[in-house]
């Protein structure tokens, strides 16, 4: 199930825009029991920050020893079931926890809808990407809130280093024109893998099934995809492989970008349950809404040197797909591995926990799966 599909990333192409240009900061926490809090809650939480665009943050994670059976859209109290950045340094106490995160130029509280689904077991995976005006996120606390909305669980990000979070340069295959970057981390002690990322010189203004708008492209079988492939090399499609997952159903069956610009240009962040946890040396591929591959690169950890997409290089032309359109979305069984199917600010201005506008859609456990896109402003 398709759990997220926020607009809030704010990248635009009326610029040149290359992959030096697309700079990503990834943080990370532990989720422990807040100080003095009968609960027993654990969990981890990655966010990726586009240090670039300065105002957007992409966080996904799971949490267990929940209330079990939440309901996200049946959360109403003031902070029930909420997951947030906190502006401040401290889990000790909500003084020091401070209140929701966010900045000039967003000027309304953008957490207030980001809640959480829990399964039977009180355990959640979720999801989202926010406009929240900063990426100055080293030190801050993120908080996990119960179904009254009181705070229980809270973790203090702390930055990752390059070399230990993953990143790839997204070269043209075949014909195509496309080019992008990507930045990932697997979520710790999960099968979680978070990611985030951009593409142009794709089609132009197209409007994905993926989006809020619940767009008529990308129907077709991998239509508008962006995915972790099993295969180690870009060559073709038999070293870059199907789908990289474990498990009867694919899900990146249900993963992809929402929409393009007029000049072919979109951003991305996802988390993804995959069954999996080693993604060093994996392909990315980013898809067309035809469903064919047009980008790819090898997953690898990061260096000093920020990857930049020059002239595109001439590759091995890449077939089109034979995937039949399937309907969206689907849980059809899939065999592991190797199938194809559809896919996927610092000054800080805080508030208290208090009513703002909606700007993140809920999350859930239940299909075990997390997808949540960001798309152009």
């Amino acid at each position: 199930m398709k759990l997220n599909l926020l607009s809030s990333l704010s990248l635009s192409s009326a610029y040149l825009f290359t992959a030096a240009d697309a700079t990503y900061a990834v943080y990370k926490t532990t989720i422990a029991p807040i100080p003095g809090v009968d609960t027993s809650v654990s969990g981890s939480v990655v966010v990726i920050a586009d240090t670039a665009d300065g105002t957007s943050v992409g966080y996904g994670g799971y949490v267990n020893g929940l209330q079990a059976g939440l309901e996200a859209t049946t959360c109403t109290a003031k902070n029930g079931c909420g997951v947030h950045i906190h502006s401040g340094t401290g889990c000790d106490d909500s003084t020091a926890q401070g209140g929701h995160y966010f900045a000039d130029p967003v000027t309304e509280d953008p957490w207030v809808e980001a809640r959480y689904s829990s399964d039977a077991e009180g355990n959640t995976e979720f999801g989202a990407s926010l406009k929240i005006g900063t990426v100055d996120l080293e030190g801050r606390a993120f908080l996990v809130h119960a179904e009254d909305g009181s705070r229980v669980g809270c973790g203090i990000l702390t930055k990752v280093a390059e070399t230990d979070y993953l990143s790839a340069e997204l070269d043209s295959l075949g014909d195509s024109e496309a080019v992008g970057a990507v930045t990932a981390l697997p979520v710790a002690e999960s099968d979680l893998i978070c990611y985030m990322g951009f593409a142009m010189k794709l089609e132009p203004d197209l409007v994905s099934v993926y989006s809020d708008a619940q767009g008529l492209d990308c129907t077709a079988g991998n239509g508008c995809g962006v995915h972790v492939h099993a295969g180690t090399s870009c060559e073709s499609k038999e070293t870059q492989m199907g789908h990289y997952y474990s498990g009867d159903v694919d899900p990146w069956a249900i993963i992809g970008y929402d929409s393009t610009s007029a000049d072919g240009f979109t951003t991305y962040f996802d988390c993804v349950s995959t069954g999996e946890t080693e993604y060093d040396g994996k392909a990315f591929i980013v898809h067309a809404s035809d469903g064919s591959r047009v980008a790819c690169g090898l997953l690898g950890t990061g260096s000093d040197d920020k990857p930049v997409v020059t002239k595109p290089p001439t590759a091995t032309p890449v077939a089109d797909p034979t995937d039949a359109p399937i309907a969206y979305p689907t849980d059809a069984p899939i065999a592991d591995h190797t199938h194809d199917a559809p896919v996927a600010d610092a000054t800080t201005a805080p508030t208290d926990d208090s009513a703002g506008t909606i700007a993140s859609v809920t999350i859930s456990l239940a299909g075990g799966l997390v997808g949540l896109l960001a798309t152009l402003v």
